[in-house]
């Protein structure tokens, strides 16, 4: 059986409601790798929030190399959606902030 909430999301979708479906990526930050390309160029600079507080909030949890190469997976995604030099900044970023997790500092010198 469909998840309810991903049937929402591909209602607003179709029904090109992109305010709500806006909405409902600030609602749930981890919806916006799959629906940033229907907000874009419309919704630039929230969706890039939106980014940043889902990078930020992965990173801030993961804690073993697999989850690492997960964050910088969803970095690329990142450069794809809002660009290479928001990529490069918030790799950077993390770079500073985790210094002291060389596996994590290692996975993002790989982007």
């Amino acid at each position: 059986m469909p998840n309810p909430q991903d049937i929402y999301a591909q209602i607003l979708v179709c029904e090109n409601m992109k305010p709500e479906l806006l909405e409902y990526c600030k609602d749930s930050p981890a919806f916006i790798m799959e629906y940033y390309a229907h907000l874009m160029p419309d919704y630039y600079r929230e969706v890039n929030e939106i980014f940043e507080k889902y990078l930020r909030e992965r990173a801030s949890r993961a804690s073993e190399r697999r989850q690492y190469k997960e964050v910088c997976d969803l970095i690329k995604k990142y450069a794809t959606a809002c660009g290479k030099p928001n990529a490069d900044s918030i790799a950077k970023e993390f770079k500073l902030t985790y210094a002291k997790r060389p596996a994590f500092v290692d996975e993002l010198g790989k982007i």
